[in-house]
Protein backbone atom coordinates (compact mmCIF):
# COMPACT_ATOMS: atom_id res chain seq x y z
CA UNK A 1 0.00 0.00 0.00
CA UNK A 2 0.99 3.60 -0.42
CA UNK A 3 2.10 5.25 2.77
CA UNK A 4 0.60 8.71 3.11
CA UNK A 5 2.30 10.86 5.71
CA UNK A 6 -0.62 12.04 7.86
CA UNK A 7 -0.93 15.61 9.07
CA UNK A 8 0.03 15.96 12.71
CA UNK A 9 -0.80 18.57 15.26
CA UNK A 10 1.55 21.50 15.68
CA UNK A 11 3.43 21.75 18.94
CA UNK A 12 1.23 23.62 21.34
CA UNK A 13 2.57 26.59 23.21
CA UNK A 14 2.19 24.76 26.50
CA UNK A 15 4.20 21.82 25.20
CA UNK A 16 6.98 24.11 24.01
CA UNK A 17 7.01 25.97 27.30
CA UNK A 18 7.26 22.71 29.17
CA UNK A 19 10.26 21.71 27.10
CA UNK A 20 11.97 25.04 27.64
CA UNK A 21 11.31 25.18 31.38
CA UNK A 22 12.05 21.54 32.01
CA UNK A 23 15.04 20.51 34.11
CA UNK A 24 15.74 17.77 31.54
CA UNK A 25 19.26 18.03 30.03
CA UNK A 26 19.39 20.37 27.02
CA UNK A 27 20.34 17.60 24.58
CA UNK A 28 17.24 15.59 25.45
CA UNK A 29 15.05 18.74 25.36
CA UNK A 30 16.27 19.60 21.86
CA UNK A 31 15.69 16.04 20.72
CA UNK A 32 12.15 16.12 22.16
CA UNK A 33 11.44 19.45 20.46
CA UNK A 34 12.64 17.96 17.16
CA UNK A 35 10.32 14.98 17.55
CA UNK A 36 7.29 17.19 18.33
CA UNK A 37 7.83 19.41 15.30
CA UNK A 38 5.13 18.74 12.68
CA UNK A 39 7.38 18.16 9.66
CA UNK A 40 9.71 15.95 11.62
CA UNK A 41 6.84 13.95 13.06
CA UNK A 42 5.66 13.21 9.54
CA UNK A 43 9.11 11.91 8.71
CA UNK A 44 9.25 9.93 11.93
CA UNK A 45 5.78 8.50 11.28
CA UNK A 46 6.94 7.28 7.89
CA UNK A 47 10.10 5.80 9.41
CA UNK A 48 8.07 4.16 12.16
CA UNK A 49 5.69 2.58 9.65
CA UNK A 50 8.63 1.20 7.70
CA UNK A 51 10.24 -0.02 10.92
CA UNK A 52 7.08 -1.94 11.88
CA UNK A 53 7.05 -3.55 8.46
CA UNK A 54 10.71 -4.48 8.77
CA UNK A 55 10.05 -6.00 12.21
CA UNK A 56 7.54 -8.32 10.56
CA UNK A 57 10.03 -9.15 7.81
CA UNK A 58 12.84 -9.75 10.33
CA UNK A 59 10.67 -11.97 12.53
CA UNK A 60 9.90 -14.06 9.48
CA UNK A 61 13.62 -14.10 8.70
CA UNK A 62 14.35 -15.47 12.18
CA UNK A 63 11.92 -18.32 11.53
CA UNK A 64 13.67 -18.90 8.21
CA UNK A 65 17.09 -19.04 9.87
CA UNK A 66 15.78 -21.46 12.50
CA UNK A 67 14.53 -23.79 9.77
CA UNK A 68 17.79 -23.49 7.82
CA UNK A 69 19.71 -24.36 11.01
CA UNK A 70 17.38 -27.28 11.68
CA UNK A 71 17.88 -28.66 8.19
CA UNK A 72 21.59 -27.98 7.59
CA UNK A 73 23.38 -26.93 10.81
CA UNK A 74 26.86 -25.74 9.78
CA UNK A 75 27.25 -28.49 7.20
CA UNK A 76 29.22 -28.54 3.96
CA UNK A 77 25.97 -27.98 2.05
CA UNK A 78 25.39 -24.66 3.78
CA UNK A 79 29.04 -23.69 3.29
CA UNK A 80 28.55 -24.28 -0.46
CA UNK A 81 25.32 -22.25 -0.51
CA UNK A 82 26.94 -19.33 1.35
CA UNK A 83 29.84 -19.16 -1.12
CA UNK A 84 27.54 -19.54 -4.16
CA UNK A 85 25.52 -16.56 -2.95
CA UNK A 86 28.51 -14.21 -2.49
CA UNK A 87 29.09 -12.96 -6.04
CA UNK A 88 25.43 -12.61 -7.22
CA UNK A 89 24.41 -10.98 -3.95
CA UNK A 90 27.43 -8.68 -3.94
CA UNK A 91 26.74 -7.57 -7.51
CA UNK A 92 23.14 -6.79 -6.61
CA UNK A 93 24.46 -4.52 -3.85
CA UNK A 94 27.17 -3.04 -6.05
CA UNK A 95 25.21 -2.24 -9.21
CA UNK A 96 21.48 -2.39 -8.48
CA UNK A 97 21.53 -0.76 -5.05
CA UNK A 98 24.01 1.88 -6.22
CA UNK A 99 21.90 2.74 -9.25
CA UNK A 100 18.83 2.93 -7.01
CA UNK A 101 20.53 5.37 -4.62
CA UNK A 102 21.70 7.56 -7.50
CA UNK A 103 18.33 7.34 -9.24
CA UNK A 104 16.15 8.69 -6.42
CA UNK A 105 17.58 12.28 -6.25
CA UNK A 106 17.57 12.57 -10.05
CA UNK A 107 14.01 11.20 -10.32
CA UNK A 108 12.74 13.61 -7.65
CA UNK A 109 14.38 16.59 -9.38
CA UNK A 110 12.96 15.60 -12.78
CA UNK A 111 9.48 14.98 -11.37
CA UNK A 112 9.31 18.29 -9.51
CA UNK A 113 10.92 20.49 -12.17
CA UNK A 114 10.06 18.86 -15.52
CA UNK A 115 6.84 17.03 -14.71
CA UNK A 116 5.34 13.54 -14.73
CA UNK A 117 5.97 12.65 -18.38
CA UNK A 118 9.69 13.37 -18.13
CA UNK A 119 9.87 11.27 -14.96
CA UNK A 120 7.97 8.44 -16.71
CA UNK A 121 10.47 8.51 -19.58
CA UNK A 122 13.36 8.34 -17.10
CA UNK A 123 11.90 5.18 -15.53
CA UNK A 124 11.46 3.46 -18.92
CA UNK A 125 15.01 4.23 -20.03
CA UNK A 126 16.41 3.10 -16.69
CA UNK A 127 14.62 -0.26 -16.99
CA UNK A 128 16.11 -0.83 -20.44
CA UNK A 129 19.60 -0.05 -19.20
CA UNK A 130 19.31 -2.32 -16.15
CA UNK A 131 18.01 -5.25 -18.21
CA UNK A 132 20.87 -4.97 -20.72
CA UNK A 133 23.56 -4.50 -18.08
CA UNK A 134 22.43 -7.32 -15.79
CA UNK A 135 21.84 -9.78 -18.62
CA UNK A 136 25.46 -9.37 -19.71
CA UNK A 137 26.64 -9.63 -16.10
CA UNK A 138 24.68 -12.85 -15.60
CA UNK A 139 26.39 -14.44 -18.60
CA UNK A 140 29.80 -13.41 -17.28
CA UNK A 141 29.09 -14.88 -13.85
CA UNK A 142 28.04 -18.23 -15.27
CA UNK A 143 31.11 -18.39 -17.52
CA UNK A 144 33.56 -17.28 -14.82
CA UNK A 145 32.14 -19.30 -11.90
CA UNK A 146 34.46 -22.32 -12.40
CA UNK A 147 37.41 -19.93 -12.00
CA UNK A 148 36.46 -17.53 -9.21
CA UNK A 149 34.91 -20.17 -6.93
CA UNK A 150 38.35 -21.77 -6.49
CA UNK A 151 39.62 -18.47 -5.08
CA UNK A 152 36.61 -17.86 -2.85
CA UNK A 153 36.79 -21.30 -1.23
CA UNK A 154 40.28 -22.76 -1.72
CA UNK A 155 39.78 -25.37 1.03
CA UNK A 156 36.67 -26.92 -0.56
CA UNK A 157 37.02 -30.51 -1.71
CA UNK A 158 35.99 -31.67 -5.18
CA UNK A 159 32.47 -32.73 -4.21
CA UNK A 160 31.84 -29.56 -2.20
CA UNK A 161 33.17 -27.42 -5.04
CA UNK A 162 30.88 -29.16 -7.56
CA UNK A 163 27.87 -28.46 -5.34
CA UNK A 164 28.90 -24.81 -5.02
CA UNK A 165 29.11 -24.51 -8.82
CA UNK A 166 25.66 -26.07 -9.22
CA UNK A 167 24.11 -23.73 -6.65
CA UNK A 168 25.69 -20.72 -8.35
CA UNK A 169 23.88 -21.61 -11.57
CA UNK A 170 20.57 -21.77 -9.71
CA UNK A 171 21.04 -18.52 -7.78
CA UNK A 172 22.69 -16.26 -10.38
CA UNK A 173 19.46 -15.18 -12.20
CA UNK A 174 18.49 -13.17 -9.11
CA UNK A 175 20.74 -10.49 -10.63
CA UNK A 176 18.18 -9.56 -13.29
CA UNK A 177 15.19 -9.81 -10.95
CA UNK A 178 16.85 -7.79 -8.20
CA UNK A 179 18.00 -5.15 -10.69
CA UNK A 180 14.44 -4.52 -11.80
CA UNK A 181 13.18 -4.62 -8.19
CA UNK A 182 15.64 -1.91 -7.20
CA UNK A 183 14.36 0.44 -9.92
CA UNK A 184 10.75 -0.23 -8.95
CA UNK A 185 11.64 0.26 -5.29
CA UNK A 186 13.43 3.55 -6.00
CA UNK A 187 10.35 5.00 -7.70
CA UNK A 188 8.02 3.79 -4.95
CA UNK A 189 10.25 5.28 -2.25
CA UNK A 190 10.44 8.57 -4.13
CA UNK A 191 6.63 8.57 -4.19
CA UNK A 192 6.50 7.82 -0.41
CA UNK A 193 5.29 4.22 -0.88
CA UNK A 194 7.80 2.96 1.66
CA UNK A 195 5.78 0.11 3.14
CA UNK A 196 5.26 -1.70 -0.16
CA UNK A 197 9.03 -1.76 -0.74
CA UNK A 198 9.76 -2.89 2.82
CA UNK A 199 7.33 -5.80 2.52
CA UNK A 200 8.93 -7.22 -0.63
CA UNK A 201 11.66 -9.34 1.08
CA UNK A 202 8.94 -11.16 3.03
CA UNK A 203 7.99 -12.97 -0.17
CA UNK A 204 11.36 -14.70 -0.51
CA UNK A 205 11.43 -15.55 3.20
CA UNK A 206 8.03 -17.25 3.06
CA UNK A 207 9.00 -19.25 -0.02
CA UNK A 208 12.20 -20.45 1.68
CA UNK A 209 10.30 -21.53 4.80
CA UNK A 210 7.74 -23.46 2.75
CA UNK A 211 10.36 -25.08 0.54
CA UNK A 212 12.58 -26.27 3.41
CA UNK A 213 9.66 -27.43 5.48
CA UNK A 214 8.86 -30.04 2.84
CA UNK A 215 12.26 -30.62 1.17
CA UNK A 216 15.48 -30.92 3.19
CA UNK A 217 17.81 -30.24 0.25
CA UNK A 218 20.12 -27.29 -0.30
CA UNK A 219 18.95 -27.07 -3.92
CA UNK A 220 15.44 -26.30 -2.61
CA UNK A 221 16.86 -23.36 -0.68
CA UNK A 222 18.58 -22.01 -3.80
CA UNK A 223 15.45 -22.40 -5.95
CA UNK A 224 13.35 -20.62 -3.33
CA UNK A 225 15.78 -17.68 -3.38
CA UNK A 226 15.49 -17.40 -7.17
CA UNK A 227 11.70 -17.74 -7.24
CA UNK A 228 11.40 -15.22 -4.42
CA UNK A 229 13.40 -12.63 -6.38
CA UNK A 230 11.03 -13.06 -9.34
CA UNK A 231 7.94 -12.72 -7.16
CA UNK A 232 9.33 -9.53 -5.61
CA UNK A 233 9.54 -8.01 -9.10
CA UNK A 234 5.90 -8.90 -9.75
CA UNK A 235 4.80 -7.45 -6.40
CA UNK A 236 6.60 -4.13 -6.83
CA UNK A 237 5.51 -3.83 -10.45
CA UNK A 238 1.90 -4.30 -9.40
CA UNK A 239 2.24 -1.63 -6.70
CA UNK A 240 3.77 0.76 -9.23
CA UNK A 241 0.90 0.28 -11.65
CA UNK A 242 -1.49 1.13 -8.83
CA UNK A 243 0.21 4.54 -8.50
CA UNK A 244 -0.41 5.22 -12.19
CA UNK A 245 3.11 4.48 -13.48
CA UNK A 246 3.23 2.90 -16.94
CA UNK A 247 5.74 0.08 -17.12
CA UNK A 248 7.48 -0.20 -20.47
CA UNK A 249 10.98 -0.09 -21.92
CA UNK A 250 12.57 3.11 -23.19
CA UNK A 251 14.56 3.77 -26.35
CA UNK A 252 16.78 6.65 -25.25
CA UNK A 253 18.99 5.10 -22.59
CA UNK A 254 21.67 7.76 -23.03
CA UNK A 255 19.53 10.85 -22.47
CA UNK A 256 20.89 13.63 -20.28
CA UNK A 257 19.10 12.70 -17.07
CA UNK A 258 20.04 9.04 -17.28
CA UNK A 259 23.63 10.04 -18.00
CA UNK A 260 23.51 12.12 -14.84
CA UNK A 261 22.24 9.11 -12.94
CA UNK A 262 25.04 6.98 -14.36
CA UNK A 263 27.66 9.56 -13.43
CA UNK A 264 26.36 9.75 -9.90
CA UNK A 265 25.96 5.98 -9.73
CA UNK A 266 29.47 5.24 -10.99
CA UNK A 267 31.12 6.43 -7.78
CA UNK A 268 28.51 4.59 -5.72
CA UNK A 269 29.02 1.39 -7.71
CA UNK A 270 32.77 1.55 -7.30
CA UNK A 271 32.38 2.38 -3.62
CA UNK A 272 29.95 -0.49 -3.07
CA UNK A 273 32.26 -2.75 -5.07
CA UNK A 274 35.05 -1.90 -2.65
CA UNK A 275 32.76 -2.38 0.35
CA UNK A 276 31.58 -5.73 -1.01
CA UNK A 277 35.22 -6.70 -0.85
CA UNK A 278 34.78 -6.78 2.91
CA UNK A 279 32.25 -9.59 2.56
CA UNK A 280 34.32 -11.40 -0.05
CA UNK A 281 37.46 -11.05 2.05
CA UNK A 282 35.65 -12.29 5.15
CA UNK A 283 34.21 -15.31 3.34
CA UNK A 284 37.52 -16.16 1.67
CA UNK A 285 39.43 -16.10 4.96
CA UNK A 286 36.65 -18.04 6.70
CA UNK A 287 36.79 -20.61 3.88
CA UNK A 288 40.48 -21.16 4.58
CA UNK A 289 39.80 -21.95 8.25
CA UNK A 290 38.26 -25.07 9.77
CA UNK A 291 35.20 -26.70 8.22
CA UNK A 292 32.01 -24.91 9.20
CA UNK A 293 33.68 -21.51 9.60
CA UNK A 294 31.85 -20.01 6.61
CA UNK A 295 28.48 -21.22 7.91
CA UNK A 296 29.23 -19.97 11.44
CA UNK A 297 30.16 -16.56 10.10
CA UNK A 298 27.03 -16.56 7.92
CA UNK A 299 24.67 -17.39 10.82
CA UNK A 300 26.07 -14.63 13.04
CA UNK A 301 26.17 -12.06 10.23
CA UNK A 302 22.53 -12.69 9.44
CA UNK A 303 21.60 -12.29 13.11
CA UNK A 304 23.31 -8.89 13.33
CA UNK A 305 21.77 -7.93 10.00
CA UNK A 306 18.35 -7.99 11.66
CA UNK A 307 18.83 -5.04 14.06
CA UNK A 308 21.17 -3.37 11.57
CA UNK A 309 18.58 -3.56 8.83
CA UNK A 310 15.71 -2.46 11.04
CA UNK A 311 16.95 1.08 11.63
CA UNK A 312 19.28 1.47 8.66
CA UNK A 313 16.58 0.48 6.17
CA UNK A 314 13.71 2.32 7.88
CA UNK A 315 15.57 5.60 8.24
CA UNK A 316 17.58 5.32 5.05
CA UNK A 317 14.51 4.69 2.89
CA UNK A 318 12.68 7.77 4.17
CA UNK A 319 15.65 10.11 4.52
CA UNK A 320 17.01 9.95 0.97
CA UNK A 321 13.84 11.43 -0.64
CA UNK A 322 13.50 13.88 2.27
CA UNK A 323 17.10 15.10 2.05
CA UNK A 324 16.84 15.25 -1.75
CA UNK A 325 13.85 17.60 -1.64
CA UNK A 326 15.45 19.76 1.05
CA UNK A 327 18.64 20.09 -1.00
CA UNK A 328 16.64 21.32 -4.02
CA UNK A 329 15.14 23.97 -1.71
CA UNK A 330 18.58 24.78 -0.15
CA UNK A 331 17.27 24.10 3.37
CA UNK A 332 20.73 23.42 4.79
CA UNK A 333 19.98 24.17 8.43
CA UNK A 334 17.03 21.78 8.37
CA UNK A 335 19.23 19.11 6.80
CA UNK A 336 21.86 19.58 9.52
CA UNK A 337 19.31 19.42 12.32
CA UNK A 338 17.60 16.36 10.87
CA UNK A 339 20.90 14.49 10.54
CA UNK A 340 21.98 15.22 14.11
CA UNK A 341 18.65 14.34 15.68
CA UNK A 342 18.26 11.12 13.74
CA UNK A 343 21.78 10.11 14.72
CA UNK A 344 20.87 10.71 18.36
CA UNK A 345 17.75 8.59 17.99
CA UNK A 346 19.68 5.84 16.25
CA UNK A 347 22.30 5.64 18.98
CA UNK A 348 19.70 5.72 21.76
CA UNK A 349 17.98 2.73 20.20
CA UNK A 350 20.94 0.66 19.01
CA UNK A 351 23.19 0.92 22.07
CA UNK A 352 20.80 -1.16 24.25
CA UNK A 353 20.41 -3.65 21.39
CA UNK A 354 24.17 -4.03 21.15
CA UNK A 355 24.49 -4.53 24.90
CA UNK A 356 21.84 -7.27 24.87
CA UNK A 357 23.58 -9.11 22.01
CA UNK A 358 26.95 -8.81 23.73
CA UNK A 359 25.60 -9.94 27.12
CA UNK A 360 23.54 -12.92 25.95
CA UNK A 361 25.04 -14.13 22.64
CA UNK A 362 25.12 -17.80 23.67
CA UNK A 363 21.55 -17.77 25.00
CA UNK A 364 20.26 -16.08 21.82
CA UNK A 365 22.12 -18.47 19.53
CA UNK A 366 20.99 -21.52 21.50
CA UNK A 367 17.33 -20.53 21.54
CA UNK A 368 17.26 -19.73 17.85
CA UNK A 369 19.37 -22.45 16.32
CA UNK A 370 20.16 -25.43 18.61
CA UNK A 371 18.00 -28.16 17.17
CA UNK A 372 18.36 -30.88 14.55
CA UNK A 373 21.74 -30.72 12.83
CA UNK A 374 22.81 -27.64 14.83
CA UNK A 375 24.72 -29.08 17.80
CA UNK A 376 25.81 -27.60 21.15
CA UNK A 377 29.41 -27.06 20.01
CA UNK A 378 28.09 -25.04 17.07
CA UNK A 379 26.40 -22.68 19.55
CA UNK A 380 29.73 -21.77 21.15
CA UNK A 381 31.30 -20.87 17.80
CA UNK A 382 28.40 -18.84 16.43
CA UNK A 383 27.79 -16.98 19.72
CA UNK A 384 31.42 -15.83 19.86
CA UNK A 385 31.16 -14.49 16.33
CA UNK A 386 27.85 -12.78 17.23
CA UNK A 387 29.48 -11.03 20.21
CA UNK A 388 32.13 -9.54 17.95
CA UNK A 389 29.55 -8.50 15.36
CA UNK A 390 27.44 -6.72 18.01
CA UNK A 391 30.20 -4.15 18.51
CA UNK A 392 29.36 -2.60 15.13
CA UNK A 393 25.64 -1.97 15.66
CA UNK A 394 25.41 1.77 16.60
CA UNK A 395 28.23 2.74 14.24
CA UNK A 396 26.83 0.79 11.30
CA UNK A 397 23.46 2.55 11.56
CA UNK A 398 25.08 5.95 12.10
CA UNK A 399 27.27 5.39 9.06
CA UNK A 400 24.26 4.51 6.91
CA UNK A 401 22.46 7.71 7.91
CA UNK A 402 25.50 9.85 7.09
CA UNK A 403 25.93 8.00 3.79
CA UNK A 404 22.28 8.58 2.84
CA UNK A 405 22.77 12.32 3.26
CA UNK A 406 25.86 12.27 1.05
CA UNK A 407 23.89 10.31 -1.57
CA UNK A 408 21.02 12.80 -1.49
CA UNK A 409 23.53 15.64 -1.91
CA UNK A 410 25.12 13.68 -4.78
CA UNK A 411 28.48 13.81 -3.02
CA UNK A 412 29.32 10.27 -4.08
CA UNK A 413 33.05 10.83 -4.49
CA UNK A 414 33.26 11.21 -0.72
CA UNK A 415 31.56 7.84 -0.32
CA UNK A 416 34.08 6.31 -2.71
CA UNK A 417 37.00 7.59 -0.64
CA UNK A 418 35.58 6.16 2.58
CA UNK A 419 34.83 2.82 0.88
CA UNK A 420 38.41 2.49 -0.36
CA UNK A 421 39.87 3.33 3.04
CA UNK A 422 37.44 0.95 4.78
CA UNK A 423 38.39 -1.96 2.51
CA UNK A 424 42.10 -1.45 3.07
CA UNK A 425 41.58 -1.25 6.82
CA UNK A 426 39.40 -4.37 6.81
CA UNK A 427 41.96 -6.40 4.86
CA UNK A 428 44.69 -5.58 7.36
CA UNK A 429 42.47 -6.20 10.38
CA UNK A 430 41.06 -9.47 9.00
CA UNK A 431 44.47 -10.94 8.27
CA UNK A 432 45.73 -10.04 11.73
CA UNK A 433 42.68 -10.82 13.87
CA UNK A 434 41.74 -14.09 12.13
CA UNK A 435 45.11 -15.49 13.18
CA UNK A 436 44.53 -14.39 16.76
CA UNK A 437 40.83 -15.23 17.22
CA UNK A 438 39.94 -17.55 14.31
CA UNK A 439 36.54 -16.85 12.69
CA UNK A 440 35.55 -14.48 15.53
CA UNK A 441 38.50 -12.29 14.55
CA UNK A 442 36.96 -11.81 11.10
CA UNK A 443 33.76 -10.49 12.70
CA UNK A 444 35.78 -8.21 14.98
CA UNK A 445 37.58 -6.80 11.94
CA UNK A 446 34.24 -6.02 10.29
CA UNK A 447 32.98 -4.21 13.40
CA UNK A 448 36.10 -2.09 13.75
CA UNK A 449 35.87 -1.18 10.08
CA UNK A 450 32.34 0.14 10.57
CA UNK A 451 33.55 2.23 13.51
CA UNK A 452 36.03 3.93 11.22
CA UNK A 453 33.55 4.41 8.36
CA UNK A 454 30.98 6.09 10.63
CA UNK A 455 33.36 8.77 11.87
CA UNK A 456 34.70 9.38 8.35
CA UNK A 457 31.23 9.64 6.78
CA UNK A 458 29.90 11.91 9.51
CA UNK A 459 32.85 14.28 9.12
CA UNK A 460 32.41 14.43 5.34
CA UNK A 461 28.63 14.93 5.61
CA UNK A 462 29.10 17.91 7.93
CA UNK A 463 31.74 19.38 5.65
CA UNK A 464 29.49 18.98 2.60
CA UNK A 465 26.62 20.83 4.33
CA UNK A 466 28.93 23.67 5.36
CA UNK A 467 30.31 24.03 1.83
CA UNK A 468 26.82 24.05 0.29
CA UNK A 469 25.59 26.60 2.82
CA UNK A 470 28.51 28.97 2.03
CA UNK A 471 28.15 28.63 -1.74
Amino acid sequence: MTLVMPPTAMVTESTTDKLKNSTTPSGIRSLAAFVFDTANRQLLNASFAVALTIVLVKLAAIVKEMIVAWRFGISDDLDAFAVALIVPFSLVNIVAASFQSAFIPVYIRVQEIEGTEAAQSLIANALTLILALFSMTLILILLAAPIYLHYLAPAFGEQKYALTLKLTGIIAPILIFSGISNIFGAVLNARNSFVAVSLAPLITTVLIVVALWFVARIEALAMAVRLGALCEVLWLGWKLKQTGIRLHLGVDIFNGKLKETLRQGASLMLGNFLLSGIGVMSAAVAGSLAAGSVASFSYASRLIAMPNGLLATALGATLVPYFSRLSVQSEWQQIRTTLHRFLQLAFLITLPMALVLMTFPQFITKQLFQRGAFAANDVATVSTVLFCFALQLPFYVGGVLSARLLQALQSNNDLLKVSAASLLLNIVLTLILSKLFDVAGIALAVSLTYWFSFFALYFLARRRINLAECA
